[in-house]
């Protein structure tokens, strides 16, 4: 399967810049997840390389194939692509059986009626929907539809596969479920996937790959686990690692390989990446749930008094709003201690090992 590059794409739509200077790799065979808040431009690049949008300036390859160029050029139209999409909406024919949606894009395409059949049998055993063929689309469930759309997309093996939040209009349960299906569905066919979701559970489950979106540029591309592990900048730290994130100034005080950052809440002892070092100006990030929180002061480093301004059930979990100065805090409490009442004054211990440094940057603040 190929490989999808996109460089340097822009699309404009009236006076509104909508996506500005998008670079990115989706590798051959993988799963690619474009991730971003909505309105961040995520579904303009996808209809882009679909060719159901036209960029204002840019490349993009499919392959060894260039579909789109504006300096060239060059705008191959979408059925020319080798592209199969499913929408948000699934856009499932209602006058149609399961059998004519999914043979639709094969009909059009006058292939033999022998071909056809074959392939709606082999995408739909594909799906599990084998023994639906005759079944009227308006009575599949929702979970059913989507497999439809899928069923429908692959049915002439596409190059590349195009997802737009197939799974935002399924209840929880469902999509969780649909969401192992098809990341074992994409493993066993092997076909280079770009998906465009906001969810970013959804996104780290899915993807051997990210790209997260803001205002219409990328934020930063990687691995699920490394953008989480290492936010390289505040806007991931933030929304896809839901971290609490303070401004800080470094001072010259040191203990062992830990530098005092005098932040918004406090001075926080934290290890400084060597990159940030002479940086006076820093971001103090940490998780939720890397936070302790209790009604007794603890010892160590990174102490600080707060109180509890709200107080959240979750169920695996109880998120308390801790007001430290002017500041909140989230805490995300896990464990089996008493509740903690709204007013009431706590002690958030915060290790430095899980304060994370990152650099100052105005422009990605947390949507």
């Amino acid at each position: 399967m190929p490989e999808v590059r996109v460089e340097s794409l822009k699309k404009s739509f009236g006076s509104e810049l909508v996506i500005d200077n998008v670079t990115f790799t989706a590798h051959d065979g993988m799963f690619t997840t474009i991730l971003g808040p909505s309105g961040s431009g995520k579904t303009t690049v996808l209809r882009c390389i679909a060719g159901l949008e036209e960029p204002d300036e840019g490349e993009i390859w499919i392959g060894e194939n260039l579909v789109f160029s504006s300096t060239e050029k060059v705008s191959v139209p979408p059925e020319n692509r080798g592209i199969g999409m499913v929408f948000q909406s699934y856009a499932i024919w209602p006058h149609m059986t399961v059998f004519d949606n999914v043979a639709y894009p094969l009909q059009v395409r006058n292939m033999p009626k022998n071909e056809i059949e074959k392939r709606v049998k082999a995408s739909l055993e594909l799906v599990g929907l084998q023994g639906l063929e005759m079944r009227p689309a308006p009575n599949l469930s929702g979970g059913q539809q989507q497999r439809v759309a899928l069923a429908r997309a692959l049915v002439y093996e596409p190059k590349v596969l195009l997802l737009d939040e197939p799974l935002s209009n399924l209840d929880n349960r469902l999509r969780e479920r649909m969401r192992t299906e098809l990341k074992e569905l994409q493993r066993t066919i092997k076909v280079t996937t770009i998906y465009v979701t906001h969810d970013r559970l959804e996104a780290m489950a899915l993807s051997d790959e990210v790209a997260l979106m803001r205002r219409g540029r990328i934020a930063a591309t990687g691995k699920p686990d490394d953008l989480y592990n290492n936010p390289p900048n505040r806007f991931v730290a933030g929304f896809l690692c839901r971290m609490n994130i303070f401004l800080g100034k470094q001072t010259d005080n040191t203990r062992k390989d830990l530098t005092q950052i005098d932040t918004t809440i406090g001075s926080l002892y934290c290890k400084v990446p060597e990159a940030l070092k002479g940086e006076s100006e820093v971001m103090v990030s940490i998780r939720r749930n890397e936070i302790s929180i209790a009604r007794e002061k603890a010892s160590g480093e990174n102490v600080l008094t707060g109180v509890v301004k709200n107080r959240l059930f979750e169920g695996d979990y109880v998120e308390y709003h801790v007001e430290v100065g002017k500041d909140i805090v989230k805490v995300r409490d896990g464990g089996p201690q008493t509740t903690l009442e709204k007013n009431e004054k706590v002690y958030l211990s915060l290790p430095p090992e899980n304060c994370y440094v990152i650099e100052k940057a105005e422009a990605l603040a947390v949507e």
